[in-house]
């Protein structure tokens, strides 16, 4: 019997190492493009309001996502979605900072970067959780 949960932990701490890798990845990349992109002042239209997923026992929270508007290039105006979002809606008419691609104005991103933080604090909380884990199996009275 622990041979099966020793499997199934297996199983969720290669999940968990595949969605950390692959969170990283994109948020480097995400990060590169934005250093790397021209950048100037939106104004937030409005935003898109969801809700948390309420994992871990927490309660579900609405979240508010800014839609915003950018002039690019030649004055062209381009509008976007962050990729951040907020517990509060977010005033209409507000600057925020926006990088854009000049190749393609219409991909855009806010500029924000709280993501280093973030992974930083649950990299090492996932290690902790899984050395816990392999631990507790140990001391389950199973055969």
């Amino acid at each position: 019997m622990k041979l099966v949960l020793y499997i199934i932990w297996a199983l969720f701490m290669v999940a968990a190492m595949w969605a950390t890798i692959h969170s990283v990845k994109k948020t480097r990349n995400q990060e590169r493009l934005i250093a790397s992109w021209p950048k100037t002042q939106g104004r937030v239209t409005g935003s898109r309001q969801g809700w948390t997923s309420g994992v871990g026992n927490t309660t579900r929270n609405i979240r508010h996502w800014p839609t915003y508007e950018f002039v690019g290039p030649e004055g062209a105006s381009y509008t976007g979605e962050s990729e951040v979002s907020y517990a509060n809606a977010p005033v209409p008419g507000s600057a925020l900072e926006v990088a854009y691609n000049p190749a393609d104005p219409h991909q855009s991103f806010q500029v924000d970067s709280p993501s280093k933080l973030l992974m930083g604090c649950i990299i090492p909380v996932m290690l902790l959780l899984g050395l816990a884990s392999f631990w507790f199996i140990g001391f389950l009275p199973l055969d």
